[in-house]
C-alpha cells in the first residue's frame, strides 16, 4: 500500500519515539537513519541527498543559509531518503517551478510535505489553529515553538487550519497573511 509523505514522516516519529512537542533536532535524526550532513558552498540550490549506498546517505547544505532555512532542507532532503519512489536517485533540489520535468516538481513537493509534517506535526499546529483566528501572531507561536522560518509556519497554519483561503508571502523579509 502506498503512503503519503505526511505518512512516512509520522512513521519516522513513531519509530524513532519523538515528541511532538517542539523543536525535533533534524541533524540528530539523519544520523540515527544512517546519514551525515555537511555544508559547502554551493550556488543555485539548497540541498543534496546523495545515497551513498548499504542505507548510508549525505546532504550537502548550502553555507549562509538561516539555521531555520538549513532545518526545513535537512527535513526536506530526509524526505527524499524516506519515501522510497525517491530513495535510490540523488536529489538535487531547487525551487519547483526551475524544473521543467513534472516528476521531479512531484518529488519535490512530497519531499516538502514530508518536512512540514516532521518538523511541525498536522495534529498539534490544527489544535493551535482550533483556538483561534488564522493570523500572524499564532504564525509567530508556530514558528517559535518548531524553530521554523514565519514563511514555513504561515503556509503549515494555512495548509492544517479550517479556513477557506489563506495566503502567506514574503515581501523583503516581511511575512504577510490572509485568512478568510
Amino acid at each position: 500500500m502506498h503512503k503519503t509523505p505526511s505518512e512516512y514522516a509520522r512513521w519516522v516519529r513513531r519509530v524513532h519515539e519523538l515528541s511532538h512537542d517542539g523543536e525535533l533536532d533534524v541533524r540528530d535524526l539523519v544520523e540515527r537513519c544512517g546519514g551525515r550532513v555537511d555544508e559547502f558552498p554551493i550556488h543555485g540550490f539548497a540541498g543534496l541527498l546523495l545515497p551513498l549506498g548499504d542505507g548510508f546517505f549525505g546532504i550537502a547544505l548550502r553555507e549562509g543559509d538561516s539555521e531555520k532555512r538549513k532545518r526545513f532542507t535537512i527535513a526536506h532532503e530526509l524526505g527524499h531518503f524516506c519515501i522510497p519512489s525517491h530513495r535510490d536517485r540523488a536529489a538535487l533540489c531547487v525551487a519547483p517551478d526551475l524544473s521543467q520535468d513534472g516528476s521531479n516538481k512531484l518529488a519535490e513537493r512530497e519531499a516538502s510535505e514530508f518536512a512540514a509534517e516532521l518538523l511541525m506535526p498536522r495534529r498539534v499546529i490544527e489544535s493551535i489553529v482550533a483556538t483561534g483566528s488564522i493570523d500572524i501572531a499564532r504564525a509567530l507561536t508556530i514558528s517559535a515553538r518548531f524553530n521554523v522560518s514565519l514563511v514555513s509556519a504561515a503556509i503549515r497554519m494555512c495548509e492544517c487550519g479550517f479556513s477557506k483561503l489563506c495566503h502567506a508571502s514574503s515581501l523583503n523579509s516581511v511575512t504577510l497573511g490572509e485568512g478568510g
